[in-house]
């Protein structure tokens, strides 16, 4: 046993302030995250990106909060969450945030199929994982997107595809 694989990193989750819009509200929120989204919210969906590499081995992360590239949808799953700070004075101090457990990214334009769009990756928290996150967007998705392509799916996402047909 590798204690050094990537299985066996934690996961510590990002959180933001919490979006004044959101396009679909579920199970979880999610939260698309604009081009010119502050820095902090760019960087969540970063480090989701990170999580995704480690998982599926890649390179590098699938985004990067510096690149603005204006093909590119990103989204973050949020939940609210409760961070208590004890200040020096021993006073508890609440903040009221965003916990981020997921995100995927769209290109609008798929460089290999001019005039369709891709959704290129997701990652979900495993412990988010088949509880229906993705299955309940997905019609949103259609929507906005249409039939996009899907970039490289593995073993679970052809199986999560083949439901959606069924």
């Amino acid at each position: 046993m590798d204690l050094n694989s990537p299985m066996y990193h934690k996961i510590e989750l990002p959180t933001l302030p919490w979006p004044e819009e959101l396009p679909f509200r579920g199970k979880g929120h999610l939260y698309e995250v604009p081009v010119d989204a502050p820095r902090s919210n760019r960087k969540a969906v970063e480090k989701i990106g990170y999580f995704f590499r480690r998982e599926f081995e890649f390179d590098g992360p699938p985004y990067h909060h510096d690149e603005l590239d204006k093909n590119s949808i990103v989204f973050l799953w949020i939940e609210p969450t409760t961070i208590e700070t004890i200040k020096r004075s021993g006073e508890v101090d609440l903040a009221h945030k965003a916990m981020a457990y997921g995100a995927c990214g769209f290109d609008k334009e798929f460089e290999f199929l001019p005039g369709t769009s891709a959704l290129g990756w997701v990652w979900l928290h495993p412990y988010k994982r088949r509880r229906g996150e993705l299955r309940e967007v997905w019609p949103y998705f259609k929507e906005r997107f249409g039939d996009f392509y899907i970039d490289s799916p593995n073993g679970a996402m052809k199986a999560f595809l083949k439901k959606q047909k069924s």
